[in-house]
C-alpha cells in the first residue's frame, strides 16, 4: 500500500472492506460480535433490541429493515435508531430524485438531502412543462420562441419551488440540463441551461421571501478539464448575479462538478481544486455518444499502479476502470472535498463505497433506511479496529 493511500485513509478502507467481506463467513452466534454490540447498547445510547439489529450482516440488515417497515407495527424504535445513526455516521446518505413528489417522499423517509436531480428530469416528469419545452425547441419564429421561453421560466420556477420546499432546508443538488432525448444544437443547449438557471434562481428568491432557507448545489455537467469547469462556473455565477442581484451573496450556493467516471484522473483533480463538491456520474458509462463530436471523454492515461487488481474487491455496479485512481487524485489535491456517487447505492455497494473512500451516496427511497443503518454498523466496526501502527 502506498504512502499516498495511507495518508488518505484508503488503507483503512481496504481493511474495512476485507472485514465486511468476511461477515458472511462468520457463524451466526459470534460471541465477540455480541459482546461488541452489547457495549454499543451501553455506550451508544441505543437499546439492546436496536443493537441486535446492528449485529446483523449488512445484507441481513436490509431484509430486517424491510420486514419492520411492512409489518405495520410501531416504528418508533426503528426511527430512533435511524436518527441516532445519522448523528453518529460519517457517510452522508442522500437520495436521487426526478420530481418534486419523489423528493418529498424521500425526505419523509429520512434522506439527508437530494444528492442529485438531473436538470432535464422535471422536463419529462411534468407533462405541461414537457409540452412547452418541446414547443420552445421546435419553434422557428423568434417571437414565438420568446413566448415559450417566458412560459418555460414560469412553469419551471414553480417546479423548482416545489423541489426546494420538499428539501426543506436540506441539500438540493441539481446538474445543468443535458437532454439526451432531444436533438438540439450547442446554442440551444446553452439557451436551455440559461432558462434552467434563471428559473432556479427565481425559485430560490421566492423561497427566501417565504422564509425558507435553501442549500443549493449546481453541478457543471461532465467538464473534461479545469477550463471546461471554469467556463460553466462563470456561466452559473453570471446568471445568478443577473437574476438574484443583491440577494446573491446571502444565498447558500455551491458550485460543483458532475464528472463522468472515464474522465482523466489528472483532469478530475484539477477540477476538484476549483469545485465545492465532486459527484461521480457512475450511471453514465453508456452515454458517451451524446457528447458533441470531437468532445468525447478521453481514455485515462498515465495511471498510478494499484497494489491489487480492482476486480478483486469492486462491486460490479461501481466497477469503473479508473474510479479509484480518480478519487485518490482528488483527495491528494483537496483532502476535505465531498465526493459523492450518483448511482443509487444499495447495502451491497457499501463495501466498495468505503473501499474507495467515498463520503456521500445517493440511494433509492426503498434502500435509505438499510444503507443508513449498515453504514453506521460498518463505521462502528471500523472504530474498533487497531490502527495501522497497532496492527
Amino acid at each position: 500500500m502506498t504512502e499516498a493511500k495511507r495518508g488518505n485513509g484508503t488503507e483503512l478502507g481496504k481493511r474495512l472492506y476485507d472485514m465486511f467481506r468476511s461477515d458472511r463467513e462468520r457463524p451466526a452466534g459470534n460471541t465477540a460480535g455480541k459482546d461488541l454490540l452489547g457495549e454499543l447498547a451501553v455506550t451508544g445510547g441505543v437499546t439492546h433490541e436496536e443493537a441486535l439489529l446492528l449485529l446483523a450482516s449488512p445484507e441481513d440488515i436490509e431484509e430486517l429493515v424491510r420486514k419492520k417497515e411492512v409489518s405495520g407495527k410501531d416504528q418508533s424504535s426503528l426511527q430512533r435508531l435511524l436518527q441516532w445513526s445519522d448523528e453518529k455516521r460519517n457517510l452522508k446518505v442522500l437520495m436521487q430524485a426526478n420530481s418534486s413528489e419523489q423528493a418529498a417522499v424521500g425526505m419523509r423517509r429520512g434522506a439527508q438531502g437530494i444528492g442529485l436531480m438531473r436538470g432535464e428530469a422535471i422536463l419529462y416528469t411534468n407533462s405541461r412543462l414537457k409540452k412547452i419545452y418541446h414547443d420552445w425547441l421546435e419553434s422557428q419564429d423568434e417571437m414565438d420562441k420568446q413566448h415559450y421561453r417566458f412560459r418555460l421560466i414560469s412553469l419551471w420556477t414553480e417546479e423548482w419551488v416545489s423541489v426546494l420546499q420538499a428539501a426543506n432546508g436540506a441539500l438540493c443538488s441539481i446538474s445543468l440540463v443535458w437532454d439526451t432525448a432531444a436533438t438540439c444544437s450547442p446554442q440551444a443547449r446553452h439557451d436551455i441551461q440559461d432558462i434552467q438557471l434563471e428559473s432556479l434562481y427565481r425559485a430560490v428568491f421566492r423561497c427566501h421571501e417565504e422564509g425558507l432557507e435553501c442549500r443549493l448545489e449546481l453541478l457543471a455537467l461532465w467538464p473534461q478539464d479545469s477550463a471546461d469547469f471554469t467556463e460553466a462556473q462563470d456561466f452559473i455565477e453570471e446568471v445568478g448575479k443577473q437574476t438574484l442581484s443583491y440577494l446573491k451573496t446571502s444565498v447558500n450556493l455551491k458550485i460543483g462538478a458532475l464528472l463522468h467516471p472515464e474522465i482523466d484522473p489528472k483532469d478530475a483533480a484539477d477540477i476538484a481544486r476549483l469545485a465545492d463538491v465532486i459527484v461521480m456520474d457512475t450511471e453514465s458509462a453508456d452515454k458517451l455518444h451524446f457528447l458533441d463530436e470531437g468532445r468525447s471523454i478521453r481514455t485515462a492515461r498515465n495511471r498510478i499502479e494499484l497494489d491489487e487488481p480492482i476486480t478483486e474487491w469492486a462491486s460490479p455496479d461501481l466497477l469503473q476502470s479508473n474510479l479509484e485512481e480518480t478519487v485518490l487524485r482528488i483527495w491528494q489535491v483537496k483532502p476535505h472535498i465531498a465526493i459523492r456517487v450518483s448511482r443509487e447505492v444499495t447495502v451491497s455497494d457499501l463495501r466498495t463505497v468505503y473501499r474507495l473512500g467515498i463520503s456521500e451516496v445517493c440511494c433509492e427511497v426503498s434502500s435509505l433506511a438499510a444503507v443508513r443503518l449498515a453504514g453506521m454498523r460498518l463505521e462502528w466496526m471500523l472504530s474498533r479496529l487497531p490502527t495501522a501502527g497497532e496492527a
